[in-house]
C-alpha cells in the first residue's frame, strides 16, 4: 500500500490556485509593507529603539516588547510561502529576544515591503 502524500499545486492540477505567481510576489510584498508601517508608529517600537539606542539588549522588557509587536507582524502578514521567510525572522528574532533585529525587520518591510 502507498502512502499518498500531498506535495502542493502541481501544473496540471485542477486545484491549482487562480493567482499567478508574479500577483501573489506583489500583494504579499504590499501586505508586508502595510503591516510594517502600521507597526512603526506603535509604541512598542519606539521603546525598544530607546532602549536599543541606550544600548540595552536581550532583557526581559525587550522580550516582552519582541513579543509584542512580532505577534501583530505575524497576525497581519498571510500564511503563504512568499511570506515564509519574513515569518520565520520575525518569530526567531522574538524569540532570541533581540530587539535590533526586530527594528531592522520592520524598518526594511515598510521601505520597500522585502528583505531581499
Amino acid at each position: 500500500m502507498r502512502m499518498q502524500v500531498f506535495t502542493g499545486y502541481d501544473h496540471f492540477s485542477n486545484k491549482k490556485p487562480d493567482i499567478k505567481g508574479e500577483q501573489l510576489a506583489r500583494s504579499t510584498k504590499g501586505i508586508c509593507k502595510k503591516v510594517a508601517q502600521l507597526e512603526l508608529g506603535s509604541e512598542e517600537l519606539a521603546r525598544l529603539e530607546v532602549l536599543e539606542a541606550e544600548g540595552t539588549r536581550f532583557t526581559d522588557e525587550i522580550g516582552g516588547l519582541c513579543e509584542r509587536v512580532a505577534t501583530r507582524m505575524l497576525a497581519g502578514i498571510t500564511n503563504t510561502t512568499n511570506a515564509s521567510m519574513v515569518r520565520g525572522l520575525i518569530a526567531h528574532a522574538a524569540h532570541t529576544n533581540d530587539g535590533g533585529e526586530i527594528l531592522r525587520i520592520v524598518n526594511g518591510l515598510a521601505l520597500k515591503g522585502t528583505l531581499q
